[in-house]
């Protein structure tokens, strides 16, 4: 995303948090010093159901406190762009967040997982749609486990 000064709109709010009590749950546990050139050690591995009971504990929260200190509800959300890992726990993120399904941009079951670059993706299927003052939620899930917030208004 290329950000750029404007007027009115742009970035609202940003929160990242990490939980790193949380690192066995998925991440990447090689490179570096510790496993230079290890390629069982330099891809990602998660438990699956373990990053899942960790959003569900803390993720949650994270996206009830965007809520609380911008004062947004989900109906104010013209769309809300998720990292999607599977489709089921995309539909697990609905049942527990209470995200509309409509404001979602689901590229899972196209595209299967593309980490990093899943939020760009949907960015750039809905952005020539979006009128002035549309608001967007990005929530960015990591290994580790970190969890991101941001809220945007397209200007």
């Amino acid at each position: 995303m290329v950000v750029e000064p404007v007027d009115r709109g742009g970035i609202l709010d940003v929160d990242t948090r990490t939980h790193s009590e949380h690192w066995a749950a998925g991440g990447i546990f090689g490179g570096g010093s510790r496993h230079p050139r290890d390629e069982e050690q330099t891809y990602f591995r998660g438990d699956g159901t373990h990053l899942r009971t960790v959003f569900e504990k803390v993720g949650v929260s994270v996206l009830d406190g965007m809520r609380h200190r911008t004062g947004l509800e989900w109906r104010d959300f013209a769309r809300v762009l998720v990292h999607q890992v599977t489709v089921p726990y995309l539909e697990r993120f609905i049942e527990t967040t209470g995200v509309p399904r409509d404001k979602l941009v689901v590229t899972v079951g196209e595209l299967g997982n593309v980490a990093s670059a899943s939020l760009g993706v949907q960015l750039d299927r809905v952005h020539g749609r979006l009128a002035p003052g549309d608001r967007v939620l990005f929530v960015g899930l990591g290994g580790g486990v970190s969890i991101m917030t941001l809220v945007w208004e397209a200007s």
